[in-house]
């Protein structure tokens, strides 16, 4: 590949990376606005009346909001069906005691439970009340939340998304930084060791030794101008 499809491709990752660290960015602005931040912020109580005919069961939805106001309802009839409506009837293909469950959800993220356990069947009738409101997983959430001073309901609540967000930032930050190399490569640095071949040790302040040769030839220490070296008689 030359340079200029480099800078090419360079320049499309760069793009790309940008754009999903971009939408990761806002993501989680728009999370962290959703996220309750003081304990004065209370979630939503569940809450729901039902009567039952014959196969039929009928809810209505009776919940209290918190501090932010409720955005969804959800049901579960406990066999493969659900609703998303506040107030709504479903008929049972057979019957039998089903455990019915009302979830209520505010802006903030916070949820809350309520349940009964209805019986249906050819002629069955009934009414009740769903038990009192739970938050799912809320023990936990009670004990930090007085610890630290915040509801951790919502933070529980997407917890998931977080993660999300998280992979989201690594693979743009990938991207970018791949692009960035490919559009100004790095200089690549050779690393050299320069051996001698020869090693050559030169004397300093020293004169060259004389060679080797007749007696006559040798200059004395004397006539360099420094002490006799000539042999004293030994006493007897």
């Amino acid at each position: 590949m030359d340079r200029a499809h480099e800078r090419i491709l360079g320049t499309i990752l760069v793009v790309l990376g940008v754009a999903i660290l971009l939408f990761a960015f806002l993501q989680a602005f728009a999370l962290l606005g959703h996220l309750p931040s003081s304990t004065s912020q209370s979630g939503p109580e569940a809450a729901f009346a039902y009567t039952v005919s014959g196969l039929t069961v009928t809810v209505t939805d009776h919940s209290q909001a918190g501090s932010s106001a409720i955005s969804s309802t959800y049901w579960a009839f406990a066999d493969g069906n659900s609703s998303a409506t506040a107030n709504t009837s479903h008929t049972y293909g057979k019957a039998g005691a089903y455990n019915v469950t009302l979830l209520v959800e505010d802006k903030s993220g916070n949820i809350a439970e309520s349940a009964a356990v209805v019986h249906v069947g050819p002629g069955a009738t009934g009414a009740g009340v769903g038990s009192p409101s739970v938050t799912p997983g809320g023990s936990i959430g009670s004990i930090l939340g007085g610890v630290f001073g915040t509801s951790l309901s919502g933070i529980a609540h997407t917890s998931e998304e977080v993660v999300v967000l998280v992979l989201i930032w690594l693979v743009g930050g990938s991207f970018l930084k791949a692009g960035w190399n490919l559009i100004t490569p790095k200089a690549e640095t050779i690393q050299v060791r320069v051996k001698p071949k020869d090693l050559a040790i030169e004397g300093v302040g020293y004169s060259a030794m004389p060679q080797p040769g007749p007696a006559a030839s040798r200059p004395t220490a004397a006539a360099a101008g420094g002490p006799s070296l000539a042999a004293a008689p030994l006493e007897s």
